[in-house]
């Protein structure tokens, strides 16, 4: 008995001594995503220009074929119903064209409006003058009020009009109808 308890303990202690000696190897690097899918390229391989004729690729060097691929089948497991909208119907309420025999009413007798025939008078009241009407105030002149006129019109201002062709000044009104209408109605004298 002493026997096989020695031989548990001694594998006891070599599976712990295993697990501690695992555990402090350390953990390999991660491997990038590129070097999952590409697996390690070969980085002394270049590409030559002389390969290339002017008319893009040469043929003997670059021979590229179609991919073969399996038939794809789908199968659709939802089928969806289509929906279809009708119009909308109202039913008539049965209140909709309700009438009523009504009376006249009555505007005769205890019910009459009274004076509601009858006019008012109106009045006239006399117009009075304001007490300020006849007052006069004391006005000078402006100071610098002779000076020119030196604005952009001024030498307009200057040049006399013609006797022979004086403007006419109408109060007709004229449809403007194009862009040449209103340059002639601006551009009069």
């Amino acid at each position: 008995m002493a026997s096989v308890v020695t031989l548990r303990s001694a594998l006891l202690i070599a599976f712990s001594l295993a697990a501690v000696a695992a555990a402090k190897d350390p953990a390999p690097a991660p491997i990038s995503r590129s070097a999952q899918v590409l697996g390690n390229p070969d980085t002394d391989r270049a590409f030559h220009l002389d390969q290339l004729t002017p008319f893009s690729r040469s043929k003997s060097t670059f021979d590229s074929k179609t991919a073969r691929s399996d038939t794809f089948y789908f199968q659709q497991k939802y089928s969806p119903k289509t929906y279809d909208a009708r119009a909308f119907e109202t039913k008539g309420w049965w209140a909709g064209n309700f009438k009523f025999s009504t009376n006249t009413a009555a505007t005769k007798g205890k019910y009459e409006i009274p004076n509601a025939g009858k006019t008012t008078g109106t009045k006239s009241a006399p117009v009075k003058d304001a007490r300020e009407s006849g007052k006069t105030m004391a006005t000078r002149d402006l100071p610098d009020g002779s000076r020119p006129y030196l604005g952009k019109e001024a030498q307009k201002m200057k040049t006399p009009l013609d006797p022979d062709n004086l403007p006419k000044i109408t109060n007709e009104m004229r449809e403007l109808k194009t862009v040449e209408d209103v340059k002639a109605l601006l551009n009069k004298n």
